[in-house]
C-alpha cells in the first residue's frame, strides 16, 4: 500500500488541510499585520451579498438548521452579539413578533382581549388559593417591575376611571371661564374645580396629568397622581390633592394609603420644578370665605410645606387671623 502523505496547516495550528491548500480558512492572516486597504478590502467582501451568510437564500437555510434545537448559551450569546445593532427589516420584526405570539399561544400564556374578558368572568366567585394568589402577585410584580409597564399601567386606569366612573360621585363639569370640561372623581374635586372656575387668575387645569414616583414603607416603587396641575396667569403652577380632612386624622389609613410617602414624593417633585404643592379638604372647599379670598391666600393657607413646619390642611380664616 502506498504511503498517503497528510499535510497540515502552514500556520502552525497542527490541522490537516486539503490537497492543494496551504492553510485552513482564515488560518493565513494568522499572525499578519493588514494594512488598512487590505482590511478594508476584507470588510466589503465580507459585506452584502459577495459574504455566503449574508446571502438571503443562505441565511434562510442556516435559520431552517437551528430552528428548534437547543443550542448552548455561549453559541446563543454570541448570535446574540452578532446581531446587536443590526436594524431589522419590518417585515422581519412582524415575522418575529408573528412567531413569539405563535410560541405563546401553544405555551398558553398569550391572551387576547376577549379571552381576558372570558377569564375574568371565569374567576368570578371562584375562591383562589394561596398558591395561585402568590402566583398571580409574582406574575403582575414581574411585568410591573418594568417601569415604562408600570407607568403605562398608572395612565390605563386614570383613563378607565374617567370613562367607566369611579366609586364616589364622579363625572364631568364644563367650566365656563376656561372653555373646558373636566373629569371629577368626588363631590369634593366637583365643588373644588367649581371655586377655580371662580378665580380669574386661573390660565388652565389638567386633571391627573403628573404621575410621581415614591416607595412606600414597605419599599416597593409606587405611582402616585396628585388631582390637579393648575397653571395661573404669571405662569406659575400649582399640584393640588383634594383630600377629605378624616384621611389625615387616622394614622392607621395614612399608613395603608401611603398619604406620607406620596406627600414627601411630592414636596420633592414640586420643589425642583418651583412647583406650589396644595392640600384641600373640606375646611377649605366648604368655607364661607373661599370664594372671596384670592387664589394666592387659599394657596398660602393649603401648602403642604412651609419654612418652619409642614401645613397639611389649614382652614382659610383661622390662617389669615394667625398672620
Amino acid at each position: 500500500m502506498n504511503n498517503i502523505s497528510v499535510k497540515t496547516c502552514e500556520c502552525g495550528c497542527g490541522k490537516v488541510v486539503n490537497p492543494g491548500n496551504r492553510f485552513i480558512n482564515g488560518h493565513n492572516r494568522i499572525g499578519s499585520h493588514l494594512t488598512e486597504e487590505h482590511i478594508r478590502a476584507i470588510s466589503i467582501t465580507n459585506s452584502g451579498n459577495r459574504n455566503p451568510a449574508c446571502r438571503p437564500e443562505v441565511a434562510a437555510k442556516i435559520s431552517k438548521t437551528l430552528t428548534g434545537r437547543n443550542l448552548p448559551k455561549e453559541v446563543c450569546e454570541k448570535i446574540r452579539k452578532g446581531n446587536a445593532g443590526k436594524k431589522m427589516k419590518p417585515e422581519s420584526v412582524q415575522k418575529t413578533v408573528n412567531t413569539k405570539k405563535k410560541i405563546a399561544q401553544e405555551r398558553g400564556y398569550w391572551h387576547t382581549k376577549e379571552t381576558c374578558q372570558k377569564i375574568g368572568l371565569a374567576f368570578q366567585g371562584r375562591i383562589l388559593t394561596e398558591e395561585h394568589k402568590k402566583l398571580i402577585g409574582k406574575g403582575m410584580s414581574k411585568f410591573l417591575g418594568v417601569e415604562e409597564n408600570h407607568l403605562e399601567r398608572v395612565k390605563q386606569l386614570s383613563e378607565r376611571y374617567q370613562q367607566n366612573g369611579y366609586r364616589y360621585k364622579n363625572g364631568y363639569i364644563y367650566l365656563s371661564n376656561l372653555n373646558k370640561k373636566l373629569f371629577y372623581r368626588s363631590s369634593y374635586e366637583r365643588d373644588g374645580l367649581l371655586l377655580l372656575n371662580l378665580k380669574s387668575e386661573v390660565v388652565d387645569i389638567e386633571v391627573e396629568k403628573v404621575h410621581i414616583v415614591y416607595e412606600s414603607y414597605e419599599g416597593i416603587k409606587h405611582y402616585y397622581t396628585p388631582d390637579w396641575l393648575i397653571t395661573l396667569e404669571d405662569g406659575h403652577q400649582i399640584l393640588v390633592e383634594v383630600k377629605p380632612q378624616s384621611c389625615f386624622e387616622s394614622e392607621s389609613w395614612m399608613r395603608v394609603e401611603n398619604i406620607q410617602e406620596k406627600i414627601d414624593a411630592a414636596i420633592t417633585w414640586c420643589k425642583k420644578r418651583n412647583i406650589t404643592y396644595c392640600i384641600w379638604t373640606e375646611d377649605m372647599l366648604y368655607n364661607s370665605s373661599s370664594t372671596t379670598m384670592s387664589l394666592q391666600a387659599i394657596v398660602e393657607a393649603t401648602v403642604a410645606y412651609s419654612e418652619t413646619s409642614r401645613r397639611y390642611s389649614l382652614n382659610c380664616i383661622e390662617i389669615c387671623r394667625k398672620e
